[in-house]
């Protein structure tokens, strides 16, 4: 009888076990429809913005922006992977543009264009590197585009609204590129400072 009763609460013990880790379990790995419909969401936008370093981490810290990636779009003739160097020599059409993953619930298109003139550092007169871009994925993009530009004069002489093309990701160093400058400058400056004094 003894043995019974241990064996009996050690296959109770065993069952609230199973039932905690259960429970558990659904909040660290949501049910796989749960985390589809999230996902599905997730759209993506390109743009053309000058540097791309600057508008790549304000674009990031928009809220409803999921990532916010460096890279380079714009020259359908690219059939690999471009470096740094060839963009910067001219010899591809290639722009600088950072490629936007968003929540479509919680921002739209259109107030994405609202965030993209924010962060745009573009101006007239730049080369095809620096140029100025909105890469449009459908008609609702490119009328959306359209009207975006149109309504601003001064600006439409420096966005241009083109067809969106391969986006390839830029190099791991043009990645969260001022984030990990900003971190660093403290020791630049204490190295430069340091250096100078006397002794």
């Amino acid at each position: 009888q003894v043995l019974t009763r241990i064996h009996s609460r050690s296959h109770m013990l065993l069952l609230r076990l199973i039932a905690v880790l259960s429970v558990a379990s659904a909040f660290v790995h949501p049910p796989p429809q749960r985390l589809a419909s999230s996902l599905q969401a997730l759209k993506t936008a390109t743009f053309g913005a000058g540097c791309f370093w600057a508008p790549s981490e304000k674009l990031s810290e928009v809220k409803g922006v999921k990532s916010a990636v460096a890279g380079y779009a714009g020259d359908e003739t690219v059939t690999s992977s471009p470096s740094y160097a060839q963009v910067c020599a001219g010899k591809t059409k290639l722009v600088e543009a950072v490629r936007v993953e968003y929540d479509d619930d919680e921002i739209g298109y259109d107030e994405l264009l609202e965030e993209f003139r924010e962060a745009n550092t573009a101006e007239a007169g730049n080369k095809r590197q620096y140029m100025g871009v909105i890469f449009v994925a459908d008609e609702k993009e490119e009328a959306s585009a359209s009207s975006f530009v149109s309504k601003s004069p001064s600006e439409s002489s420096y966005i241009a609204v083109e067809p969106a093309t391969a986006f390839w990701k830029a190099e791991g160093y043009h990645q969260d590129y001022w984030p990990k400058w900003k971190k660093r400058i403290p020791f630049a400056l204490l190295l430069l400072f340091g250096s100078s004094n006397p002794g």
